[in-house]
């Protein structure tokens, strides 16, 4: 896989991970992106993207946090939906459907590390869903 296949895939996991409702009871980090780049980078690239993966999750926690708008805390804001069609159309492009599918697999298994699914990562799950074609 290209870097910039892998950029896109953390980057899809951080935005992802970013509307979760309780950041510190799991760290899908450590759970399912480590497994996931372990396998196909050696430990320091690992670690590279690892901290990539925090870095886009803690701008997109910044960016998600409650505004006071309760219509908006309830759905998906317009800047993430456009940048999870954007990396999903660069990533129709480069994978294969068979890694597409991989890929949709390990954002299933991010969002059920805490073991619920809320809405707002269903609409994602969803979104993700119809862009991977």
């Amino acid at each position: 896989m290209t870097e910039s296949i892998i950029n896109a895939l953390v980057h899809l996991f951080a935005i992802i991970e970013s509307v979760k409702e309780d950041h510190d009871v799991v760290d899908s980090g450590e759970l399912v992106v480590k497994p996931y780049l372990s396998r196909l980078f050696n430990q320091e690239v690992t670690s590279e993207y690892l901290k990539l993966f925090y870095d886009y999750l803690s701008f997109y926690q910044e960016s998600n946090a409650p505004s006071g708008d309760e219509e908006e805390q309830l759905g998906i804001d317009s800047t993430s939906i456009l940048q999870v069609a954007k990396i999903c159309n660069q990533l129709n492009k480069e994978l294969l459907a068979r890694e597409r599918i991989i890929v949709f697999l390990q954002l299933l298994e991010l969002i059920n590390t805490d073991e619920k699914v809320i809405d707002r990562e269903a609409e994602f799950i969803s979104l993700v869903a119809m862009h991977f074609n």
